[in-house]
């Protein structure tokens, strides 16, 4: 997507492909789209405070590109393009709203960036409850602030080294998750910026996680949990981008 080229290769990801690492970082303060985080391939200082948020299954944390009309515009006969302009403004609405929500974003970029193939990232994270849910989005943000999501990764903490096997968390302490956020291929353009945003629900979509470590789906009980996620050089959480050189373009 973006250059409209196509690209070739007897293996995959391509034998030419630059996995790169883009490494999350802030202030402590990452929280909303309003916040102080940071997407760059620098890795943070080796002291860096970690951003944390309140998880509430009484209120999930929705997907933001989730957008359901009221019943009062579903009743009026509108344009397409209304409509589709109310649904791309409500992913900034809510994620400029959520302080369930970490955002962390690349400068405006200089020069394009091409990446094509598998999408992955690993955090390193800690949380108050037993178990409890960790949520990654990749999202090509416009010079006009518009979003276009490209991937979404989750996992469930307690499934975190075996589906087969779950082991529950040990309160406060951190672990390290490795989110598989499927493929994409697109060239974001100079002037843009590369988005990731972490929560810990993606409501209505999946099902919340109770935090209790108990049946999600047979429970009623519920705990709130407190989340950190950590970005230093001892917890380097990172994107990892299948960077494709420009010179493979032409």
């Amino acid at each position: 997507m973006g250059t409209n080229k196509w690209l070739e290769g007897d293996t995959y990801p391509l034998p030419y492909t630059q996995m790169q690492k883009w490494h999350l970082g802030s202030g402590g303060k990452a929280n909303t789209s309003k916040g102080d985080g940071t997407l760059s391939p620098e890795l943070p200082p080796a002291a860096s405070a970690a951003d944390t948020y309140v998880y509430d299954p009484g209120d999930p944390t929705p997907n933001p590109d989730f957008y359901e009309e009221s019943e009062e515009n579903e009743k009026r006969v509108r344009p397409v393009e209304e409509k589709r302009q109310e649904a791309e403004a409500y992913h900034e609405k809510v994620t400029s709203s959520r302080s369930d929500i970490l955002v962390y974003q690349t400068k405006t970029l200089e020069k394009s960036l091409t990446f094509a193939g598998p999408v992955s990232a690993v955090i390193y994270a800690s949380s108050s409850a037993k178990d409890t849910d960790w949520f990654m989005r990749l999202v090509w943000i416009k010079k006009d602030g518009k979003v276009f999501p490209l991937g979404e990764g989750k996992i469930r903490a307690r499934f975190r080294k075996s589906m087969k096997n779950p082991e529950p968390l040990k309160p406060g302490e951190v672990y390290e998750y490795a989110l598989d956020l499927w493929q994409t291929g697109i060239t974001i353009p100079a002037g843009d910026a590369v988005r990731v945003e972490v929560a810990s629900a993606s409501f209505p979509l999946f099902s919340r996680n109770l935090n209790t470590g108990g049946h999600n789906e047979k429970e009623t009980r519920f705990v709130k949990a407190e989340q950190a996620v950590f970005h230093s050089q001892k917890y380097p959480s990172h994107l990892l981008l299948p960077v494709i050189p420009e010179d493979r373009l032409k």
